[in-house]
């Protein structure tokens, strides 16, 4: 199997939202190393109960660590927020709640 620094693994963690007041939130992530023709985008359901996700790519150039996240999120009145995209190399995303 391969060594772990062959991947870049982000665990994307809901524990921060508030599901009474959300009613769906979706978290796309995206890395991409234009000079290894990599382009990978991943999108993360939460909604109550859930549990944290994982999002894994395979590294060619084992530097570049960063991705971009964004985050839509459905309200429970049916509104909707969006946040992002945003940079961040943290291999543990917390995702928190929408600005007010």
């Amino acid at each position: 199997s391969a060594p772990d620094d062959e991947f870049l693994t982000v665990d994307v963690l809901p524990d921060l939202l508030d599901f009474a007041s959300l009613k769906l939130v979706k978290v796309t992530l995206h890395y991409q190393d234009p000079d290894n023709q990599i382009d990978t985008t991943k999108d993360f359901v939460f909604k109550a109960g859930a549990q944290p996700q994982q999002f894994k790519v395979r590294l060619t150039d084992k530097t570049r660590r960063s991705y971009q996240y964004a985050v839509d999120y459905f309200r429970a009145d049916g509104t909707k927020r969006s946040a992002g995209p945003t940079a961040s190399s943290e291999t543990t995303l917390i995702v928190e709640a929408p600005a007010a």
